[in-house]
């Protein structure tokens, strides 16, 4: 990884018109290429890359369960009544169901919607608590399944909060620790996993009687487990003994990153801020920025890249507070597909330079699009995940909206 402080990040839409052959051939070869730069983690329990869909549903052998496992998971599945907390097809068990995805059912009153989804995250809570010290000798397919729901939830509640309340944001950044060390195969000690999800538990109840019109997202995108652990370890080994003063997390897609990057980076500070291209909420003369100390080291982290201009915006702001280097790290980068979205007008496409400097470990999963009219494509399709996620919620129960 190189310090992008100097590079012009943006390349306009003409330029692209003007270079559609060079940026095809290098996207190609960019793209190509990606998987011979990153690392490969040793997970649990033989699971491997393709035991995950591309949407980071974790599936698995119901014949590879023993009874106690299964007895497990059927505690589980009866303890949620109201919807289905399994994906069962044929004889695989899906570990991301209803109750995972269940801040996307949409009620005629929106305090509803929030009881469910903090009564579904308390339940977890306590079948995690309940069940946790029982199942310590064995890695469990359950176990990580609530870990996830957890996490998951607990990500959609700091934004839902404006990612404001430090006690959730410290439970959270223990969560994700716990979550990704589980699926590695490290079973943490009982005690400590109680008290991270005790306090969490408690201040979700107190949300109950507290903030029920808080607004809850539908849908997150970059959640793939696999990836997430890939992009954690390959960006650390890009920056090799590299210093970094302060990690910032690009809202709502990249929020969650920098406390994934806490294990490499235990003294580096964290901050997260909104700013997007697309709202017509966004202020137009730039972004706030957290105060950042001049001469610091910094490491942007988004979910997806195409264009450039929020990271654009976003150094911009670090520049004026005069950091000495930034650095960026992304899940992924949309290539010539989006094609069409890139020449739309005040567009564009990201230097490459700014690619080649910075860590990227995948393709995204938008749609290949054929008109610069519209971001999806001709089926009103924009995210591939997000539309299968929204096709399998739509098999049983109705009114969920990603």
């Amino acid at each position: 990884m190189r310090n992008v402080i100097g590079l012009d990040i943006n390349r306009s839409a003409d330029f692209v018109k003007r270079h559609k052959k060079q940026l095809s051939c290098f996207f190609e070869s960019y793209l190509g290429t990606i998987p011979k730069r990153c690392s490969t983690p040793i997970l649990a329990y033989q699971i491997t890359k393709d035991s995950f869909d591309s949407t980071g549903m974790l599936w698995f052998d119901i014949r590879r369960l023993s009874k106690r496992s299964v007895s497990l998971l059927q505690t589980i599945e009866d303890s949620f009544r109201e919807t289905s907390f399994f994906v069962v097809r044929k004889e695989k068990i899906g570990s991301r169901g209803y109750v995972y995805y269940c801040s996307a059912k949409r009620d005629k009153e929106k305090m509803v919607s929030v009881l469910r989804f903090l009564d579904f995250l308390c339940l977890g809570l306590d079948l995690i608590l309940q069940n946790y010290e029982k199942h310590t000798k064995s890695w469990e397919f359950g176990i990580y399944a609530l870990l996830d729901m957890v996490r998951y939830h607990t990500i959609i509640l700091c934004e839902a909060l404006n990612w404001s309340n430090q006690k959730i944001i410290d439970c959270l950044e223990e969560i994700i620790k716990i979550f990704y060390g589980y699926l590695e195969g490290n079973i943490d000690e009982a005690k400590r996993i109680n008290k991270v999800l005790t306090v969490l538990k408690g201040e979700a109840q107190t949300l109950i009687g507290t903030s029920l019109k808080m607004d809850l997202r539908n849908y997150k995108e970059a959640d793939h487990p696999f990836y997430n652990i890939v992009f954690r370890d390959t960006i650390s080994e890009m920056l090799g003994e590299r210093t970094i003063d302060s990690i910032i997390g690009i809202r709502f897609g990249g929020a969650s990153l920098p406390l994934l990057l806490k294990k490499h980076f235990p003294y580096a500070s964290i901050s997260f801020f909104e700013v997007s291209n697309y709202s017509k909420k966004t202020n137009p003369n730039g972004v706030k920025i957290p105060n950042i100390s001049p001469s610091s080291s910094v490491l942007v982290l988004d979910d997806n890249i195409l264009t450039g201009r929020t990271l654009e915006k976003v150094i911009r702001a670090l520049k004026n507070q005069h950091v000495k280097e930034i650095y960026f790290g992304c899940i992924s980068c949309s290539g010539m597909k989006r094609y069409p979205q890139m020449i739309m007008r005040n567009h564009g496409v990201v230097n490459t330079d700014v690619l080649i400097a910075s860590c990227i470990i995948t393709e995204s999963q938008y749609t290949k699009i054929y008109s610069s009219k519209s971001y999806k494509n001709r089926h009103g399709v924009f995210d591939i995940n997000k539309n299968i996620i929204q096709k399998r919620l739509r098999d049983k129960i109705m009114g969920y909206k990603l």
